[in-house]
């Protein structure tokens, strides 16, 4: 619970990982304990639940090949449950993404992120928040477990754990997640990783000059606990303090339930990507972009033309897009104003809304001669 980044993602909403997580994690323990029905029943629901359930059976696979690699053999019943497996998640999502994928086919996956989102998320990234996201002790204990899997202690269950941790690191650099998913899984696993070897610390400490002390299990306990508290409880608490700065306002909300109440059905809204979801879940109306980039039509260009809208100096590119778009609205937050509403403000973007939020409606039309 007090992986930071899981902690400030999920703190302030109710998300489909919130529930995907916890239910992966089982599916593997019923994998490696072979819970068939268990597992079976786990491999229908959640492609359901999230569409990057489809990290287990891409995780199986990866784990398969280190054990080739290494020359493990695999039981037959697990290599059953890999193709079983994979084999449900194609059908699923082919079922929910038969469109998308019939057209762009599994490339409609491979792109689910622009590639532009994904490259501003890695250079907002370095090392050090990473390792602060993902929580210290987790990470180093993570990376020093998986080497001892990978190089030292070869066992079935050490190679489909590490695999749960190398399938998102490798993640990281593709568009089929975003950047947060893939820390969400690396995080989780990487807290598998060190709580399966949490008892071999204990017995390492057992053999050391500290277990001449008296009371020295209290010692390396309560050394566990500051360590825990110190790099996973304050980092998750100073997260989700900053989460909440980013939660909707009154003022917002009253704006949302306008556009709800006073707009047409059929209206398209322009707003921030972020502020995208809530326009549709709220607002109840149609958006540029949000997100969930995976079902965006041409999701690649919908982000470059909005990010021209954000940042080009010439007020008649801004109306090209947007009646490209058939933009009806614009709904204008202080996340937005800061920086761009100066280029709003023209003649035929009349403000309808101004209380915290301004909704402009835009009467624009490019005129060719």
């Amino acid at each position: 619970a007090f992986i930071p980044i899981f902690f400030s993602a999920t703190i302030h909403s109710v998300s489909p990982l919130t529930l995907l997580l916890p239910l992966l994690v089982y599916q593997v323990y019923c994998f490696l304990t072979q819970r068939v029905k268990t597992f079976t029943v786990l491999a229908f629901i959640l492609p359901l639940i999230h569409y990057t359930a489809f990290l287990l059976p891409l995780s199986l696979v990866v784990y398969m090949l280190i054990a080739k690699i290494e020359n493990v053999s695999i039981k037959q019943e697990h290599k059953e449950m890999i193709v079983f497996s994979l084999a449900v998640t194609l059908w699923i999502s082919f079922l929910f993404f038969k469109q998308a994928l019939l057209d762009e086919g599994l490339q409609a996956f491979f792109s689910a992120v622009p590639l532009q989102v994904l490259l501003n998320q890695l250079l907002d990234l370095n090392l050090v928040r990473a390792v602060y996201l993902l929580g210290i002790i987790p990470f180093i204990y993570g990376v020093f477990s998986t080497y001892v899997f990978l190089v030292k202690k070869r066992t079935l269950q050490g190679f489909v754990i590490i695999s749960f941790v190398i399938t998102p690191f490798l993640l990281l650099f593709t568009t089929a997640i975003n950047l947060s998913e893939s820390l969400l899984f690396l995080g989780v696993f990487l807290t598998v990783v060190f709580s399966y070897h949490y008892h071999a610390i204990g017995e390492y400490v057992k053999k050391t000059r500290l277990a001449a002390l008296k009371y020295y299990w209290r010692y390396f306990i309560t050394s566990m606990v500051v360590g825990f508290i110190l790099t996973a409880v304050i980092p998750s608490l100073l997260l989700a303090q900053g989460a909440t700065a980013v939660t909707l306002s009154q003022e917002e909300a009253d704006a949302l339930a306008w556009v709800e109440s006073s707009t047409p059905e059929n209206s398209v809204v322009f707003a921030t990507v972020e502020e995208g979801n809530a326009i549709a879940a709220l607002g109840k109306r149609k958006t540029v972009l949000d997100n969930n980039f995976l079902l965006a039509p041409d999701a690649s260009v919908r982000y470059k033309d909005y990010q021209q809208v954000l940042n080009t100096p010439f007020k008649t590119e801004t109306i090209r897009i947007l009646d490209k778009y058939e933009v009806d609205y614009l709904y204008v937050s202080e996340r937005m104003s800061l920086r761009f509403q100066e280029r709003f403000d023209v003649d035929c973007m009349v403000p309808i809304f101004d209380k915290g939020v301004t909704i402009y409606e835009v009467q624009c039309e490019l005129k060719t001669e």
